[in-house]
């Protein structure tokens, strides 16, 4: 398995592909290759759900600066690093069914982002600002699952969020 993941991911480097799906791979760690050397420049999509990732590299944003799309539903992240506010060209960011507890206020620099989708994780908060919440009560306990519209500036720019199968 790390063989042919090794390939693919040569592969893309060398063709220069735009999109890359390293989706169902059983990954538990971010894959190095894609870090490695000036990374994949060229890389717009990156589709990584449904592994066991539990974090993101620091320098995700300086080895795939032109990421547009960032596909990680359905995996183990607890935290973002807050490099992710880095990712100046990040349209798309999907970090449902995840443990993320926080959303890092690094995200609100994304001027770019226009989908964010968080639902069915572990929110507790979110970062500091004017919020329209939803309370989701799953099994009995309350939790603050996604959760929002919403009205601060430092989010203004994102035209949707996603909650569940529902846009809000």
């Amino acid at each position: 398995m790390a063989s042919e993941l090794c390939k693919t991911i040569s592969e893309a480097k060398l063709e220069r592909h735009k999109n890359l799906f390293l989706n169902y791979r059983n990954l538990h760690h971010f894959p190095l290759e894609l870090l490695k050397d000036e990374g994949l420049q060229y890389l717009e999509r990156l589709y990584m759900k449904r592994n066991s990732l539990t974090t993101l590299p620091e320098n995700l944003a300086q080895k795939l600066p032109n990421l547009v799309e960032l596909y990680l539903h359905s995996n183990n992240i607890v935290v973002v690093p807050e490099a992710i506010g880095s990712l100046v060209k990040l349209q798309f960011l999907d970090l449902s069914d995840n443990a993320l507890e926080i959303v890092c206020p690094e995200i609100g620099r994304l001027r770019s982002l226009r989908h964010l989708r968080l639902a069915n994780n572990q929110l507790k908060y979110l970062p500091a600002g004017k919020y329209k919440c939803v309370r989701d009560y799953n099994n009995d306990k309350f939790h603050l699952n996604l959760i929002c519209i919403v009205i601060c500036s430092r989010f203004s720019h994102i035209l949707q969020l996603k909650h569940g199968t529902t846009f809000i």
